[in-house]
C-alpha cells in the first residue's frame, strides 16, 4: 500500500511540473517558470512577456541597482495609464532570496478592463528587476496562485531553484503579497 501512494504521489508531483516550462534569459541573468499553456514573447535583450487571455507577466531587466526607485517609477508611468488607479497593498518582499517590495493596485486598464496590477521589484547587484502581472479583477482569485508561482521560480543567473514553489502550489496564506 505504501508503493502504491508513493508511486501516486510521484506521478503527480511529475504531473504538476510537466504543465510549466522554464524560460531563461538569453544574457544568462535570470530564469523563471512559467505554464506552459501561456505565450512567450521577447522584450529585446531587457525582457520577456508571458500572456494567457488577458492576464499577462512582464519581467524586465534595468540598469543599476536601485530597485526601490525602478518600482516608484514603473509603479508611477503605469499607473497614469490606468483609471481610477488605486493601490490596495505594498510592502517588502524577498525574490530569490534578495530583497525587493511589491505594490498590488486596481484600476481599469488602457484596454477599459476593470485589472488588478502587482508589481514586484528587485535586483541583483547589477541590475533591476521588475515583474508586472495583471489579470482582470474577476480573474484574480484564480490567477493568484500562477503569479505567485511565477514570481516564487524566479531565479538569477543560471541556478537552479528547487520546483517545491511550482506554480500550482497552493497559495501560502500571511505572506503579504496580494
Amino acid at each position: 500500500m505504501r508503493f502504491k501512494t508513493f508511486f501516486i504521489s510521484c506521478f503527480l508531483i511529475a504531473d504538476r511540473f510537466s504543465q510549466n516550462t522554464t524560460y531563461r534569459d538569453p544574457l544568462g541573468r535570470f530564469h523563471i517558470d512559467c505554464p506552459l499553456s501561456w505565450r512567450q514573447m521577447s522584450l529585446s535583450d531587457d525582457g520577456v512577456e508571458f500572456v494567457s487571455g488577458n492576464a499577462f507577466v512582464i519581467l524586465m531587466a534595468y540598469p543599476g541597482s536601485n530597485w526601490n526607485a525602478v518600482l516608484n517609477r514603473v509603479s508611477t508611468e503605469v499607473g497614469g495609464q490606468y483609471h481610477n488607479f488605486t493601490v490596495v497593498n505594498r510592502g517588502p518582499f524577498k525574490v530569490d532570496g534578495r530583497p525587493g517590495a511589491f505594490v498590488t493596485s486596481t484600476g481599469i486598464n488602457p484596454q477599459g478592463v476593470d485589472s488588478f496590477l502587482t508589481v514586484v521589484a528587485t535586483d541583483d547587484g547589477e541590475n533591476a528587476y521588475v515583474l508586472m502581472a495583471s489579470c482582470p479583477r474577476g480573474q484574480y482569485q484564480a490567477l493568484q496562485p500562477v503569479f505567485r508561482g511565477m514570481i516564487e521560480s524566479f531565479c538569477f543567473g543560471a541556478k537552479e531553484r528547487s520546483r517545491s514553489t511550482a506554480i500550482v502550489q497552493p497559495l501560502r496564506t500571511g505572506s503579504g503579497l496580494a
